[in-house]
């Protein structure tokens, strides 16, 4: 049995309820590193300098058609996603599961840009990359990370 079950997913673009649409997203987050290297240590430690490297999330659609590429090309290809879901999980120390949910809002401006393409069962498949400036995680406790690179604001701070 998984430690955690997700269910009722959700993917907003902006307000729209992408149910059904959406296959898969998935968010690449990774801390900047250094090498350090000191007198008397027999090897190097790579070590987090305090930065992120670049933010990439990805959303691959099953279908995706003209009024969803303005929504994407729009504001020069700014957008706003919402993931949204539903989780049980188990509570290691007392052995119970519990329910929560979370939502993670990404805002940042598209790489790529759809097009017309259907495959042979007449769907348009489309893989979305999205250069992430704005990140925020919440769950029913509140804020579990933020990081919004415009304003330098990290949450919790001990993370950068």
């Amino acid at each position: 049995m998984a430690a955690v079950t997700w269910r009722r997913n959700r993917v907003l673009l902006g307000l729209t309820d992408y149910v059904g649409r959406v296959e898969s997203g998935e968010l690449e987050m990774k801390r900047e590193m250094t090498e350090l290297k000191g007198l008397g240590m027999p090897g190097t430690a790579k070590v987090p300098n305090g930065n992120f490297e670049a933010v990439v999330a990805k959303i691959k659609f099953n279908n995706i058609s003209p009024s969803d590429w303005r929504k994407i090309i729009n504001n020069d290809g700014y957008i706003n996603v919402t993931f949204a879901g539903e989780c049980r999980a188990l509570d290691s120390t007392s052995g119970l599961s519990f329910d929560n949910s979370a939502t993670t809002v990404v805002r940042g401006w598209c790489e790529t840009i759809p097009g017309q393409g259907p495959n042979d069962e007449g769907k348009s498949e489309f893989e979305l990359t999205i250069n992430v400036q704005f990140i925020e995680t919440k769950d029913a406790s509140g804020t579990v990370l933020l990081i919004d690179l415009a304003n330098g604001v990290v949450e919790p701070q001990e993370l950068a």
